[in-house]
């Protein structure tokens, strides 16, 4: 009997331990995926903004009104590549800051940025360029074309624009050149007027000469008609002219008094020569 009430003897109570959670094998290697994926995603997202800025602040400002940029990258402006980084319409290229950039075109009025002149093709200086021109010399490779004031043509040259150098001039061949004029020589240019004739021996156009004024011309001219009966009311020299019949004449037209054409004043045309003679011209 002793034996069994060993067997039931009370214990003491011993604390209760809660389960431990183990999570499971496919659980725990999902997590350090998704920890990359959140990572890669912030990385590539950081390299977009660097690269924005990059772009955006890079040789010329982005500007307003650059309506074909697509071709406009790092380094280039409107300026010094202007087919690729033009204006749009109602912008200007300007320096802005001592940057170029395209700028509204009133706001470049009404606030002018100081003039920059960029030379990015500008040939460097040779060491053995000769003088400036003009130097006095006419040196090699220098023409009167290209150099008149250094290779100067001589009395009765000119500067042939063909052969690029002085040729002799040529008055009679019957071809009036770049350098003839009615002036220097008439037998090649005519005389631009009618009262003027070529002298061949001066080889100059001049004014024909009458041995009377025109007043004398007119007074003979109104004597003409009043041997005749008539009244001359209104009369003027028109001009000194060869006469077909050979020499010169003076021209006078002359009104009669009464006569008038449709409302008109009616004027008869006379000629009168060296000689003083006075003569109706016919047909005017």
């Amino acid at each position: 009997m002793a034996v069994l009430s060993d067997q039931y003897r009370e214990y003491p109570d011993y604390p209760t331990q809660e389960p431990i959670f183990e999570p499971s094998e496919s659980q725990s290697n999902s997590e350090p995926k998704d920890i990359k994926k959140y990572l890669y995603g912030a990385i590539g997202l950081v390299v977009i903004i660097i690269i924005a800025i990059v772009f955006f602040s890079s040789g010329e400002p982005a500007g307003f009104g650059d309506s074909e940029r697509a071709g406009c990258g790092f380094g280039k402006n409107c300026f010094e590549h202007p087919d690729e980084c033009g204006c749009g319409e109602g912008y200007v290229c300007n320096n802005v800051g001592g940057r170029w950039s395209c700028v509204k075109s009133e706001l470049e009025a009404e606030e002018p940025y100081p003039e920059y002149k960029a030379t990015p093709t500008e040939t460097p200086p040779d060491p053995d360029k000769k003088s400036a021109y003009p130097d006095g010399v006419c040196n090699e490779g220098e023409n009167c074309f290209n150099h008149p004031k250094d290779c100067k043509c001589l009395p009765g040259e000119y500067c042939s624009t063909e052969h690029k150098k002085c040729i002799e001039m040529v008055c009679g061949d019957g071809i009036c050149a770049p350098y003839e004029f009615p002036e220097t020589c008439c037998i090649d240019c005519p005389c631009p007027s009618e009262d003027m004739f070529c002298n061949e021996e001066s080889k100059s156009c001049e004014y024909y000469k009458m041995p009377f004024s025109c007043e004398e011309a007119i007074f003979l001219a109104r004597n003409f008609y009043e041997g005749r009966g008539l009244i001359a009311d209104k009369a003027e020299c028109l001009g000194i002219y060869p006469h077909h019949e050979g020499g010169i004449i003076q021209e006078v037209r002359i009104n009669i008094r009464g006569e008038t054409f449709m409302g008109e004043l009616y004027y008869r045309y006379v000629g009168v020569d060296s000689d003083g003679e006075v003569f109706e011209l016919l047909g005017l």
